[in-house]
């Protein structure tokens, strides 16, 4: 499937968007480098984190900022300025007012098919591969979702700590798992992978692994994985219906499923969630154990 990125800046606060820089592509401007795109820093709580990396600052898809309206006028919040890029799957990092992707530029291609699939890093102020760390009774530790198997490495020398059987259609785990609290680690896949928890403690001469529970019916592909409490949120599903899903984590109960959008990705700020489906609709919505309300208004593709 061909996919064209494309970077869209919209106002999502309650002051309007008055309160941003004004900024246009200019007609026939080239976009360069690695897709790197600049603008005058955005005045957001938030800023002095950024977004560095898949997920955010704290790998979990929830950032600090404050201040988002609670319903959005009829033709949906406003557009302060897009540009086409190129063919891509790249995720978009920020950093002190830039934006990094990566896409294809003309024959300029980084692996076969259309463009780039990893999202940059951004350390000191370069850009770097993604690596996602965890600590298990304060032992750092490397989490690899693997096409079989999901792995903790030590990262100061590689060595293999653990390993606990995933398996999955030709190999594929995409999303990226979740670490919180109880020491519980969550993780989900497509591929009649479905969602497992698994219990991570370090004992003197090794981490012990035990398996909370499997649920084979919540299939999250490759979207945002959002934990609240004990509840896991996530977008179910592959090439049918796609339900937005809430999970108890400690039992693998489903609690609720929404048909309202396709499948999707989102973010968490100022106790909402911002919804992003692959049909391009954008919605703001509170979500709880006991359920899903959408917001007032959602934009459509367009």
């Amino acid at each position: 499937m061909k996919l064209t990125l494309a970077v869209t800046f919209l106002c999502l606060s309650a002051a309007g968007a008055g309160a941003f820089p004004q900024a246009q592509q200019k007609p026939g401007a080239p976009a360069k480098g690695v897709g790197q795109s600049k603008a005058k820093p955005v005045a957001d709580p938030a800023e002095s984190l950024g977004w560095p990396q898949w997920g955010g600052p704290n790998r979990d898809f929830q950032v600090s900022a404050q201040g988002l309206a609670d319903s959005w006028p009829a033709e949906g919040p406003r557009r302060l300025w897009m540009r086409n890029l190129g063919d891509g799957y790249s995720g978009i990092a920020a950093s002190e007012g830039v934006l990094y992707t990566m896409y294809r530029s003309g024959s300029q291609d980084v692996e076969p098919g259309p463009g780039p699939h990893p999202m940059p890093l951004i350390v000191g102020g370069r850009g770097h591969a993604l690596m996602a760390f965890r600590q298990v009774d304060g032992q750092e530790q490397l989490v690899a979702f693997m096409g079989r198997d999901i792995i903790g490495v030590d990262p100061n020398n590689g060595a293999l700590l653990w390993r606990h059987p995933h398996t999955t259609q030709h190999n594929l785990a995409i999303s990226m798992p979740v670490w919180g609290e109880g020491n519980l680690l969550f993780f989900s896949s497509s591929y009649e992978g479905g969602s497992r928890v698994l219990h991570l403690t370090r004992g003197p001469d090794r981490t012990r692994v035990k398996e909370h529970w499997h649920n084979p019916r919540v299939r999250i592909h490759f979207a945002s994985i959002i934990r609240i409490g004990d509840a896991i949120y996530g977008s179910s599903g592959h090439s049918g219906p796609a339900f937005f899903t809430a999970l108890d984590v400690k039992t693998g109960q489903i609690l609720w499923q929404d048909r309202t959008l396709v499948k999707a990705t989102f973010l968490r700020a100022d106790g909402k969630f911002v919804i992003l489906d692959q049909d391009g609709t954008l919605a703001l919505a509170t979500v709880s154990p006991q359920g899903l309300q959408f917001h007032p208004k959602r934009r459509k593709p367009g």
